[in-house]
């Protein structure tokens, strides 16, 4: 079936007007990614504004320091009443060795 003069004289006349949906129907998606962009762009800047709340401290706690070279009195005492506990005991946590009986026994040769 063969196109007829008529058909490419209508079809002529139509082209601008698809031409022309096209290039809204670009430009409103290229509108739609700008105006993404920009959304994310000005929640990351409300996050980067946005001040942290600081954690509340109590009275107690508001002169103490720690010391920071060592461990404190308490932390000192306990470690000493652990090791004296050991040494009550007769063992020491560090040389503690375990063995297997059957270790070197069996030699495998199948690869």
């Amino acid at each position: 079936m063969a196109i007829s003069p008529i058909d490419l004289q209508t079809v002529y006349t139509q082209l601008e007007k698809v031409s022309k949906t096209q290039v809204q129907a670009t430009q409103a998606s290229q509108l739609q990614n700008v105006m993404n962009q920009e959304s994310v762009e000005k929640k990351n800047n409300e996050k980067k504004a946005a001040v942290e709340q600081t954690v509340k401290y109590s009275d107690e706690n508001i002169g103490k320091l720690k010391d920071r070279n060592g461990s404190s009195q308490q932390e000192q005492e306990e470690t000493n009443k652990k090791k004296e506990q050991q040494q009550n005991h007769g063992y020491d946590s560090s040389k503690i060795v375990l063995s297997d009986p059957a270790l070197g026994q069996h030699i495998d040769v199948s690869g």
